[in-house]
């Protein structure tokens, strides 16, 4: 929540609290920079800041990829309707002026987390097929793409850790769970095992490579390990993916 108004801050907070884990902060800067480090689910934010003006803020977030993703509810005083599209333009989410119904606000928000849900499946279909790497056409592809560009880039690597893989992007590790999270609803060792996955299935369909030289070029520290994961993603083991895709060579 970010209001430089003292009671409607401590009003909005008071009917958010029990619904969620809420953050406040009195002016732009702090607010965007609060984002950057916490990335929540959703911001609340005033039009009229001191420091940064709540447009903004949003301009700001929605260029930064960190933060790219967060769905915006502006609230203004400011009612005319050219205000309000300035509002959208700058890529709010939600426009509502003071004073608003706060129940109304509440489902608002409710409703922008649930899109966002669905989002997320829609990224997560997207990574699923065969080709794991993303076209950036949006800042967040953009993001997933350079985040899959750095695991493949390191594939046979079995020690990659999730703190390599943040310091190749320059932010923290807790900044990399919360962005994967918010857009793919899982955990960066698991996108990284995906990745992994994904990738076997291609280099399985190679006929002169053993199951063995698949597993280790993929990072996995066995090949036993790689079978395990293999069957649990799939539902099939390597040795039978393997049989049913590759033709014998007479």
């Amino acid at each position: 929540m970010i209001e430089d108004n003292e009671d409607v801050r401590d009003f909005v907070v008071q009917k958010l609290a029990p619904h969620f884990q809420v953050s406040s902060a009195a002016d732009g800067d702090t607010g965007l920079r609060l984002a950057a480090e916490t990335i929540p689910d959703l911001i609340v934010c005033d039009v009229m800041l001191p420091g940064l003006t709540g447009l903004e803020v949003v301009t700001q977030l929605r260029a930064d990829w960190r933060t790219s993703h967060i769905p915006v509810v502006m609230l203004t005083a400011r009612n005319a309707p050219e205000q309000q599209l300035e509002g959208v333009q700058s890529g709010a989410d939600l426009y509502l002026t003071k004073p608003f119904n706060p129940t109304f606000l509440l489902e608002s928000i409710r409703t922008l987390l649930a899109n966002r849900a669905h989002l997320r499946e829609h990224f997560r279909r997207e990574l699923s097929v065969d080709t794991a790497t993303v076209a950036p056409q949006r800042v967040d592809q953009k993001f997933l793409a350079e985040l899959t560009a750095i695991v493949e880039a390191n594939l046979t690597r079995t020690d990659l850790s999730v703190e390599d893989v943040a310091r190749s992007l320059g932010i923290s590790r807790v900044q990399l769970y919360r962005k994967v999270k918010a857009l793919l609803g899982t955990g960066v060792t698991d996108f990284i095992q995906g990745i992994r996955l994904t990738k076997a299935r291609q280099i399985l369909l190679d006929d002169s490579l053993t199951i063995a030289e698949v597993a280790y070029q993929t990072g996995f520290s066995s090949p036993s390990y790689f079978s395990t994961a293999f069957k649990a993603k799939y539902q099939i083991s390597p040795s039978e993916f393997k049989a049913l895709h590759v033709t014998p060579q007479s």
